[in-house]
């Protein structure tokens, strides 16, 4: 927690907070914002090749309701304090789960790593395309309040940002993707 409050803490002014969590990062991300800092505002949360909902599904968070799902309530909520929650999942990653059926308020992002099962987990960080895909889907987020953020936040919404600034996401250390094929 004290690394997540540095970071914050030395980030431009009115820069949105994303927090991006790569398997059990993404699982103790969520357990993080959801039971000890729920009073963090995340702009976008992103889990890549996560267990979230499968913990969910276990009851294994703190935030986790014994009660849900149920007849009235069919998937558990999103932490309130998460704008946007994107995850993103491979179908051939053995350790990547799907979300949209276990929570409210998140999307699902398919991704094709064009990979095997063995060397899935670890190649959505090494392929220039999972960044541009990734950004393509948080410029599709609404852009809310017409540019100012919500009451509740003093940084600028994330879409609004994304839309302003264009800046280009980071390559993974100059990796290419595009020499792969698909077979």
């Amino acid at each position: 927690l004290g690394a997540w409050d540095q970071a914050i803490a030395a980030a431009a002014p009115n820069e949105p907070l994303v927090i991006v969590g790569h398997s059990l990062g993404g699982v103790t991300s969520f357990d993080l914002l959801s039971a000890f800092r729920p009073d963090l505002m995340v702009d976008l949360f992103v889990s890549v090749g996560s267990q979230v909902s499968h913990f969910e599904e276990m009851k294994l968070f703190r935030s986790s309701r014994p009660d849900i799902p149920s007849a009235a309530t069919q998937r558990a909520p999103k932490p309130p304090n998460i704008r946007h929650w994107i995850n993103v999942l491979d179908e051939v990653d053995i350790f990547s789960y799907a979300c949209e059926r276990v929570f409210d308020g998140v999307r699902d992002l398919a991704y094709d790593t064009r990979t095997y099962v063995i060397k899935a987990h670890g190649a959505y960080f090494q392929q220039a395309r999972f960044y541009q895909r990734l950004r393509a889907r948080i410029d599709e987020l609404p852009a809310g309040c017409a540019g100012r953020p919500p009451a509740h936040c003093r940084r600028r919404p994330l879409s609004c940002v994304a839309r302003s600034s264009r800046r280009p996401l980071p390559s993974p250390g100059g990796h290419d993707d595009r020499r792969r094929s698909r077979a």
